[in-house]
C-alpha cells in the first residue's frame, strides 16, 4: 500500500523569518564630496534598513560601519564607526541622509566640520525581505494543501478498499457457515422423507392400531417441504451476490436467516408433534425399522446453532466474525494503512494552522513596513 510522502520541510523551517527591515533605508549609493582645504574624495555607502550599513571612502582608504540612530521626517541618521583607516579619517561622525527618488542628500558632521553632497544609486524596497518570506510561506501552504488533498484521496481509496475487504470476508464466512447448514437441512429433509415413505408403506397397519394417519401424514409432508425450501433459500442466498457493503450483507443475512428459521421451526414443530402422538409411539415400539427412522428424524430436528450466530440475542457483525474465527488479513492491513494516513493528515492540518498564523503575522509586518515608508 502506497502512503503519501511526508513533508520534507519541518514546521520550524517553514516558519523561519528573517529580521524585519524596519524604518531604515535599504540600497546602495555613491558619489563624491568636496572638503575645503582637502579637495574631493569618493564615497560608497550601503544601507540595510534598521541594521545600519557600511560606508567607504575609497580615494582616502578609510571606512567602516553605519549604526542606525533613527528617523526624523524624511531624514535618516547614522553613527559612523570606522574599522579601517582610522588614522586617515575622523571617526564617530554623524551621517544624515534624505532620499529624493533614487538619490540621497548626504550630510556628514563631526565637531566643527560639516560636509554635504548628493549621492546617486538605487533605493531598494525595505520590505523586500518580508515579501520574500511571505512568498515562501504561501508556497509552503500550497505544498501542504497538495499533500492534504493527496492524503484525503488516499483515505477515500483506503476506505473503499476496507469496505470491499469487509464485504469479501463476511461473504466468505457466511458462505462457509450456510454451506454447512445446507448439508444439515438436506439430511433433515431426507430423514423426514424416509419416515414419510415408511408411514405410507405401513398405512394399513398404522390405521389398524388407531394411529391418526390422516393427521400425522400432512405434518410429515409439511416438515419435508419446510426443510427442502429452507435448503433452497440457503443455497440461493442473496448475501452471496456482489456489490453489497458489509453492513448490507449483515442485515440481509439476518433477514434471510429469520425467514429460514421460521421454516425450520415450523418443520421441527411438525416433527415434535409426531413424537408426542401416543398411538404412533406405541406402534414404533414394536417396529424396529420405523423406530430407527423416527429416532434419526427427531435427532436431526434440533435448533440450528448456525442461525443463532446471525439472529441470536447477542449476534453482531463483529461477534460473528470472531466466533467464526475468520482472519481479516486484508482488512487489518488496510486498516493499519488508513490509521497511518489519518495521523499524517492530522499532522499536516496542524502545520496548516500554524502556517496560517505565520502568514497573518507576516502580512501585518508587511503592512507596517509599507506604512513606515509613506
Amino acid at each position: 500500500m502506497r502512503l503519501i510522502r511526508p513533508l520534507t520541510l519541518t514546521l520550524a523551517a517553514i516558519l523561519s523569518t528573517p529580521a524585519l527591515a524596519g524604518e531604515g533605508l535599504t540600497g546602495q549609493w555613491s558619489g563624491s564630496v568636496h572638503q575645503p582645504g582637502f579637495g574631493d574624495f569618493s564615497i560608497s555607502m550601503r544601507l540595510q534598513g534598521s541594521t545600519g550599513g557600511t560606508i567607504d571612502y575609497p580615494s582616502i582608504g578609510c571606512g567602516g560601519k553605519l549604526r542606525f540612530l533613527g528617523r526624523s521626517g524624511r531624514s535618516y541618521t547614522y553613527r559612523e564607526e570606522l574599522d579601517h583607516g582610522v588614522d586617515k579619517c575622523i571617526d564617530f561622525g554623524t551621517v544624515t541622509v534624505t532620499p529624493n527618488g533614487d538619490s540621497l542628500a548626504w550630510t556628514w558632521s563631526g565637531g566643527s566640520l560639516s560636509l554635504s553632497s548628493t549621492l546617486n544609486g538605487k533605493r531598494e524596497n525595505p520590505c523586500q525581505s518580508i515579501i520574500e518570506q511571505l512568498d515562501k510561506d504561501k508556497k509552503a501552504m500550497q505544498e501542504l494543501s497538495k499533500s492534504i488533498g493527496a492524503g484525503l484521496a488516499e483515505i477515500e481509496a483506503l476506505a473503499i478498499e476496507i469496505e470491499k475487504a469487509e464485504s469479501d470476508a463476511l461473504r466468505i464466512a457466511v458462505k462457509a457457515l450456510l454451506g454447512g447448514l445446507a448439508d444439515k437441512l438436506q439430511k433433515r429433509a431426507a430423514a423426514a422423507s424416509a419416515f414419510k415413505g415408511w408411514m405410507t408403506r405401513y398405512e394399513q397397519q398404522l390405521r389398524s392400531k388407531q394411529v391418526p394417519f390422516d393427521v400425522l401424514l400432512p405434518k410429515i409432508e409439511r416438515a419435508v417441504r419446510g426443510y427442502t425450501n429452507a435448503k433452497v433459500d440457503v443455497l440461493a442466498g442473496k448475501v452471496l451476490s456482489s456489490g453489497l457493503t458489509a453492513v448490507d450483507i449483515w442485515e440481509l443475512v439476518r433477514t434471510e436467516c429469520g425467514a429460514i428459521r421460521a421454516m425450520l421451526e415450523d418443520s421441527d414443530q411438525a416433527i415434535a408433534s409426531l413424537k408426542e402422538d401416543q398411538q404412533l409411539r406405541a406402534y414404533l415400539s414394536t417396529d424396529s425399522p420405523g423406530s430407527e427412522l423416527a429416532a434419526q428424524m427427531v435427532g436431526l430436528a434440533a435448533s440450528s446453532e448456525e442461525l443463532g450466530k446471525f439472529i441470536g440475542p447477542h449476534a453482531t457483525l463483529a461477534s460473528f466474525l470472531v466466533d467464526t474465527g475468520f482472519t481479516w488479513y486484508a482488512w487489518n492491513k488496510k486498516r493499519t494503512a488508513l490509521s497511518q494516513q489519518l495521523r499524517l493528515s492530522e499532522d499536516n492540518l496542524k502545520a496548516v494552522e500554524s502556517l496560517k498564523r505565520q502568514i497573518e503575522r507576516t502580512v501585518a509586518r508587511l503592512k507596517q513596513c509599507r506604512e513606515s515608508q509613506d
